[in-house]
């Protein structure tokens, strides 16, 4: 007996279709139910990060003390505030005063007291107030202040991402009458739905129509199902970063400086440059800034797939390689949704690396190659590391450091008409910006030290110096390679290994690069930060099994492994003999 009609197995198309509909059917019923409905009421999160905080601090406030957060409500009917304090700390005996205001105004809109006592074991407490129905848009100021704290015993914040999360109470009534309203709250869970989609059915079509595997189109299936799923995501809910990115460009626009109006903005002008240019048709439809900014990041994503199928047919490698970029959920989400633009550095660096494997003359290539990867650093530094390791990967040790420093300078003359009036600002705002060092690897070892022995204080701030000089040296140490790639690919994950900071977008920075050379370590890395995506950005706490400092692990065995398979810590040995 069958279990699939053989008319089903005969038909591919038949046969995609019904597994479609009864999959996707089942899984968005499964995804909604995840979401949070209360009374009358659809409960949307939005997580915003410690950056919002203007005095953060780890350790415990003091009688008097108070913490101040500032933000922009990305909705309507803004009902509470969300703030996770550290679980493992004993009960405190402290009152704490939580106030909530629209920016501007003199009087608080709301105030409170609250017991700390009841803030202990819980994963984050929820400072509700009576909904703000016109919120969307506009910025709001708020304070936890407390009233008897002292050092020894006070109200302590969590370390671990996200800090706060803003929850609106929206109508059920005004979401379903709202259909733009309504997909923008569902649009995440359906990203999710149509990968899953995407695996299910091939799971199916390798249990009981296997002969039509080979006969598939797969660059063609890849793209169809990648390109859904970001246009699925343009609608979710505007991230804090985007909204940021949208002032920036605003700013940018009208001739303002950016580095003395905007405290969010870390990086050198040349991507204001760029979406200055890709969001000129969008004015002439007077289409919002946030959806230029979107589809631009989405646009490179698209070419990095056509990269990869180039690189893949140099390299004599199968096409659904290109499936572990395009359906991978760690790029995505960090593309489409939370619309960091990391992978528009990456797409600069792969095409160099495409150069570079055309067999052309090095000679005739270089001033290319040159131009590209310092289009890569200049865009997002984040890549500072990788860009020295593709320098020293392509040309070796000698030229790859000249030719980096002529980048490096570059690099920081972009800064050139900012510099005479800003440069204070830019210093602060780019140079001195440090990702969040609380949460993950050594960055949280560091922090559970200082907390637990005062002596280690200056810790941190020494171990950046450590870390810059261990990522400037790996290159060297590795040295020129047959591989280029694998070199590029193993500083970025030494980045990973050894950074005393993270942001939750760095986690995409190896998976362009690593759909090259596939691994077990790379797709149970990709596996695991795709479940902290699921959610971190879809507040599903009740899935909350990988946290991000778990994500460490996997980097830091990827690594170890990789070194190993590719003999990177034997060549290293020789050379120390």
């Amino acid at each position: 007996m069958k279990i699939i009609p053989k008319k089903l197995t005969s038909n591919p198309i038949l046969f995609l279709t019904t597994a479609n509909i009864l999959v996707s059917l089942s899984l968005l019923i499964g995804f909604l139910g995840l979401k949070s409905l209360k009374g009358n009421f659809f409960i949307v999160r939005t997580s915003l990060d410690q950056r919002i905080i203007k005095n953060y601090k780890t350790s415990p406030l003091v009688k008097g003390e108070k913490i101040i957060g500032e933000f922009t409500a990305p909705e309507n009917y803004l009902g509470a505030i969300r703030i996770k304090f550290d679980m493992k700390q004993k009960i405190v005996n402290d009152t704490v005063i939580f106030r909530i205001k629209k920016k501007g105004d003199k009087n608080w809109y709301f105030k409170s007291k609250y017991d700390a006592r009841l803030f202990t074991g819980m994963k984050d407490y929820p400072f509700g107030f009576p909904p703000i129905k016109n919120s969307k848009g506009k910025t709001f100021i708020f304070e936890l202040q407390s009233l008897k704290g002292s050092p020894e015993e006070g109200v302590r914040f969590s370390t671990t991402e996200p800090l706060i999360t803003l929850e609106f109470q929206v109508p059920i009534k005004e979401l379903l009458s709202n259909p733009k309203h309504l997909v923008r709250n569902i649009a995440y869970p359906l990203s999710w739905v149509i990968f899953l989609v995407f695996i299910g059915e091939l799971i199916l079509l390798y249990l009981f129509a296997k002969n039509y595997l080979s006969k598939i189109n797969w660059p063609a299936l890849i793209l169809v199902y990648g390109v859904l799923i970001r246009l699925i995501l343009l609608f979710s809910p505007i991230t804090f970063d985007l909204s940021q990115f949208e002032k920036s460009l605003n700013i940018f626009k009208n001739g303002g400086n950016i580095y003395l109006q905007q405290k969010f903005y870390n990086y050198s002008p040349l991507f204001l440059y760029l979406l200055s240019i890709t969001s000129l048709p969008f004015q002439l439809f007077n289409l919002p800034g946030w959806l230029a900014i979107r589809i631009t990041v989405i646009t490179f994503d698209l070419l990095i797939f056509y990269l990869l199928l180039k690189i893949l047919k140099l390299k004599k490698l199968p096409s659904y390689l290109t499936a572990l970029f395009f359906l991978n959920p760690v790029v995505y989400i960090v593309s489409a949704h939370h619309t960091q633009f990391d992978n528009i550095a990456i797409f600069f660096l792969l095409w160099a690396y495409f150069l570079y494997l055309k067999k052309e003359s090095i000679r005739h290539s270089t001033l290319k190659i040159f131009i590209l990867l310092t289009l890569s650093l200049t865009i997002k530094h984040i890549v500072l590391f990788f860009t020295l390791a593709a320098f020293v990967a392509f040309f070796g040790k000698r030229k790859g450091f000249i030719l980096f420093s002529l980048s490096l300078i570059l690099f920081l003359l972009s800064f050139l008409p900012y510099l005479i009036t800003s440069f204070p600002a830019i210093k602060q705002n780019v140079f001195s910006y440090s990702a969040n060092p609380f949460v993950y690897g050594i960055g949280l070892g560091l922090t559970n030290l200082r907390i637990k022995f005062p002596i280690f204080q200056k810790l941190g701030f020494y171990y950046r110096y450590l870390f810059f000089l261990i990522m400037f040296s790996f290159p060297f140490i590795i040295g020129h390679d047959k591989n280029p790639i694998k070199t590029i690919l193993a500083s970025i994950l030494l980045f990973l290994v050894l950074t005393p900071g993270v942001q939750s977008h760095y986690f995409a920075l190896p998976i362009a690069i690593a759909s090259l050379s596939p691994s077990k370590e790379f797709l149970g890395y990709s596996l695991a930060v795709g479940t902290f995506y699921l959610t971190f950005y879809a507040e599903l706490s009740p899935l909350n099994i990988i946290p991000i400092s778990a994500i460490w692990i996997f980097a830091l065995y990827w690594f170890i492994i990789f070194m190993f398979e590719n003999s990177f810590i034997l060549k290293w040995i020789k050379i120390k003999r």
